[in-house]
């Protein structure tokens, strides 16, 4: 998979299926379509897509006999004499009480003013202050209406919380390489329920694996263009996946990327971005680095001293990359050359690809958490043992995003690992009923 599947269908040349996938992924996988889509209808906005899945799910399972107590904060788990995980502490606000909705629209209210604008942006300052007010209010409504309830759980404890991009301290001490990059979560995405296996002994593990997405495509044009670092060297594959871009600027090129651009395919840039198909969200932020994010010089050596780049080394990297545009040479990074272009007619122009660019956000969240049994979904220790009772699932656990992450790996690893939880507790009562019936 990589960032031309989000090139809108109506205005793509057609492509065989696998000249879809970038050409290191093409030799090992055949191309499959994407699984993770629901319809609905939210403006065509970039974010809130994830209810057209989740929403039924949820509606399935109430349906089923699940209750369901949203506004209920688990705190502590509890043990029996053996260690094994037998019941919760939250603290809840009682459904029955005006307090109730109050405190839902306070949160709802939070989520869209912090979610309004990136940190970075203009305005973002007064966004952030409106949806802090609504945090403040509703924690005055926590202090004052929360009581405590025990929930005694028989057959075992999920902990499926999300991760922890949201906690900035635990950002800053664990992963501070990605400490600059734009939060992409919930309110929740705490570190709670991280918090909780470790409480009980668990093991918290690859917490400073980030997934970090530097989305360049579309427009096309950009991905077209070089990717480079601070030192004015290319260093992946522009048309990868933006996870895998992502984590190439952040692990191995201190966060800093630029896009470079000749007059040619700043051109295509504007007419991709402005094009009827493009979504709104991919359009604006395009067309907001193209004006206001994109430093001009009439020369490459001009262009090098006003970024930084080496002049010697830029000069090199774009040779190198007009000759693989001509097919005179094979790219390093199996690059093919129809998807290169010659930068050679200025003037030039670089864009601020950066973990810490004020018009190009990094959006960043968590893959690390709790170390669990691969087979069965319950929590380890640090020894290797597993703690009876407890599992985790989703962004809590380990899972099979934790290296790298591709679109859609969220949902698809925490139906999985829900699923293998479910699936062991399951399990384990049908050999109980044997048991007891045989007794």
């Amino acid at each position: 998979m990589q960032g031309q599947d989000l090139v809108p269908a109506a205005r793509q040349v057609p492509l065989s299926l696998r000249q879809l996938l970038a050409a290191p992924y093409a030799r090992q996988a055949k191309p499959a379509a994407r699984g993770h889509r629901g319809y609905t209808t939210n403006g065509k906005k970039a974010w809130g897509l994830g209810g057209a899945i989740y929403d039924p799910l949820r509606e399935a399972a109430v349906k089923l006999g699940l209750k369901l107590h949203v506004h209920a904060e688990a705190l502590q788990l509890a043990l029996d004499a053996g260690g094994r995980v037998v019941g919760v502490k939250a603290l809840v606000i009682p459904a029955d009480s005006p307090a109730h909705a109050a405190y839902a629209r306070c949160i709802a209210s939070a989520s869209q003013w912090l979610g309004a604008l990136p940190p970075s942006f203009p305005l973002a300052g007064l966004t952030q202050r409106i949806g802090q007010r609504y945090l403040r209010k509703a924690a005055a409504i926590e202090r004052e209406h929360r009581v405590p309830r025990w929930y005694r759980a028989r057959h075992g404890v999920l902990l499926s919380a999300g991760g922890f991009v949201m906690n900035r301290k635990m950002i800053d001490e664990l992963a501070p390489k990605y400490s600059a990059g734009m939060p992409l979560g919930t309110l929740g995405d705490t570190g709670s329920g991280i918090a909780l296996g470790v409480g009980v002994g668990g093991a918290f593990d690859l917490p400073h694996r980030i997934s970090a997405w530097r989305f360049i495509n579309p427009p096309l044009a950009w991905a077209k263009g070089a990717l480079v670092n601070q030192r004015g060297e290319r260093f992946v594959n522009e048309m990868l996946y933006g996870a895998s871009i992502g984590d190439a600027m952040v692990e191995r090129n201190g966060g800093k990327a630029w896009i470079v651009l000749d007059a040619r395919l700043r051109r295509d840039a504007m007419a991709q971005a402005r094009d009827p198909s493009t979504v709104p969200f991919q359009r604006d932020v395009a067309l907001v680095n193209l004006w206001f994010n994109a430093r001009q010089a009439p020369t490459l050596d001009a262009l090098a001293d006003r970024i930084g780049f080496d002049r010697e080394t830029l000069a090199r990297t774009i040779a190198d990359y007009t000759k693989v545009a001509r097919g005179e040479a094979d790219d390093a990074f199996e690059k093919r050359s129809g998807e290169c272009a010659q930068i050679s007619e200025g003037p030039f122009y670089a864009i601020d690809a950066s973990i810490d660019s004020k018009w190009l956000p990094l959006p960043t969240m968590t893959i690390g958490g709790l170390r669990v049994d691969e087979r069965r979904g319950l929590v380890r220790r640090a020894d290797g043992s597993t703690i009876d009772g407890l599992y985790a699932a989703g962004r809590t656990a380990v899972g099979i995003c934790s290296n790298i992450y591709v679109s859609g790996l969220s949902y698809a690893d925490c139906v999985f690992s829900g699923r293998r939880a479910a699936r062991d507790v399951a399990a384990a009562r049908s050999a109980n009923q044997r048991q007891t019936a045989e007794a």
